[in-house]
């Protein structure tokens, strides 16, 4: 079961995210990308959490993450659909 505090920092950190990257829906789309190149084996650019979604939220607070991972992720789909 998760605690409340747990369940309060998540949302804390969703805000937070969601203000730096610009609004939540990009944010969700920044943040599942970002946690899908981790799950396949890219390096946390700050010391690992405890999950995957606690590291990328660190990412996010000390500035790693933004919105122009949405296009380097619609370029690689472009890329790879022509081949």
């Amino acid at each position: 079961m998760i605690s409340n505090t747990a369940n309060t920092r998540t949302v804390l950190c969703s805000e937070k995210v969601a203000q730096e990257i610009g609004n939540i829906f990009d944010s969700v789309l920044v943040v599942s990308q970002r946690m899908r190149e981790l799950k396949s084996g890219s390096e946390p650019m700050v010391s690992a959490g405890t999950t995957l979604l606690d590291t990328v939220y660190r990412e996010a607070e000390a500035g790693h993450l933004s919105r122009s991972m949405l296009h380097r992720t619609q370029k690689r789909n472009k890329n790879e659909a022509r081949t």
